[in-house]
């Protein structure tokens, strides 16, 4: 089997316009469905209205030269098993803050399929812009992508506020137009970032003396950065939107910069919504606002269905590495522990 791909950061309508106008050019047969096959259904005639009111939120598209077998209670990689030279276009995943990019693949054994397949990719390719800055927020590292593929939709996105994410995983793409200006040389900011970074994590670990902590929220606060009676997390926070800034400047954002308040977003995961339910309606008798949201995760086997995980968001005032946060914390994996569920870890909220 040969094959052809690419990933690409599009609005899900501007995916099914290009779907669309392939189908019809090119008279294929299309389908449209969920991950989990609770809804898969064949677009007739090229009519992606007709499905998409059957099926209006959609994980993947499939098309095919041939008509395609579209059983029900078959999931994605079933349907991959059963169809033969298939192009399938799996949608980015979109929220209120963040679009993940869109991949779409073509394989197949005849020649002249695959030949379709590449003609469908470079069409693709060359409607849309090209330059992006990712970057990984964990590891405070910055790299130019040049080639990385967008749309006109997703660019409208990233300048209301969204986050441009990858089709899997915590990195940030920064879409760009054009060349991307800032005064510094490249690896000044990188290294700046790549510093304010590592004393972010090392005082939120403890890993710093508190002696020399406090000798640095001093200069910070004759810099004017934090206020003397503020706390290591308050200064931690300080210092991570200096570094986000520095990431940003470094893309070339020149949107408004904001500051991000001193609080954390705890992630408890559960495998089943009763679970997730359960623990939201335990917070709620502690006067704790949480919010659920259902989410898929890839299981460790290669190439097989992702999991389904129902993610319970609590977010709560103080960060690491303050002992208001450290009582959070104890509080929270206690609280996933008795709903069978799991502490998955915190972040910053990132204000925009």
């Amino acid at each position: 089997m040969t094959g052809v791909a690419l990933q690409f950061h599009a609005t899900n309508s501007e995916v099914v316009a290009m779907a669309t106008e392939w189908v019809r050019e090119f008279s294929l047969h299309a389908g449209l469905g969920t991950y989990f096959a609770e809804q898969a259904v064949a677009v007739q005639n090229g009519d992606f209205g007709k499905a998409l009111a059957i099926v209006p939120a959609p994980d993947f598209l499939i098309l095919g030269t041939q008509p395609l077998l579209l059983p029900k209670g078959a999931d994605l990689y079933r349907l991959k098993g059963m169809n033969h030279d298939y192009f399938v276009v799996q949608l980015g995943q979109r929220s209120d803050t963040d679009l993940r990019e869109t991949f779409m693949a073509g394989v197949g054994s005849d020649p002249q399929t695959i030949k379709l397949w590449r003609r469908l990719v470079g069409r693709a390719r060359r409607s849309m812009h090209s330059g992006a800055v990712v970057i990984n927020p964990v590891m405070g590292r910055l790299g130019r992508l040049p080639s990385h593929r967008f749309t006109d939709g997703a660019l409208r996105l990233q300048e209301s506020g969204v986050s441009m994410r990858p089709f899997a995983g915590g990195n940030l793409y920064r879409l760009t137009t054009g060349p991307v200006p800032h005064p510094l040389p490249d690896q000044d900011m990188i290294a700046l970032a790549v510093i304010g970074h590592a004393v972010d994590q090392w005082i939120q670990a403890e890993l710093i003396p508190a002696e020399l902590i406090e000798e640095l929220k001093e200069h910070l606060a004759r810099a004017n950065v934090v206020q003397r009676g503020d706390t290591f997390g308050d200064m931690t926070t300080s210092i991570f939107d200096i570094t986000r800034r520095l990431h940003d400047a470094f893309a070339g954002y020149t949107g408004p910069f904001t500051s991000s308040r001193p609080e954390a977003k705890h992630c408890l995961h559960f495998f089943s919504e009763e679970q997730a339910i359960a623990a939201e309606a335990a917070l709620a008798d502690r006067a704790i606002t949480g919010n659920v949201e259902q989410q898929f995760r890839q299981s460790d086997e290669y190439d097989s269905p992702r999991r389904r995980v129902w993610c319970l968001y609590v977010t709560l005032p103080g960060t690491a590495p303050d002992p208001a946060h450290k009582e959070n914390e104890k509080e929270l994996i206690n609280l996933a522990h008795q709903h069978d569920g799991a502490y998955a870890g915190w972040q910053r909220p990132v204000a925009r």
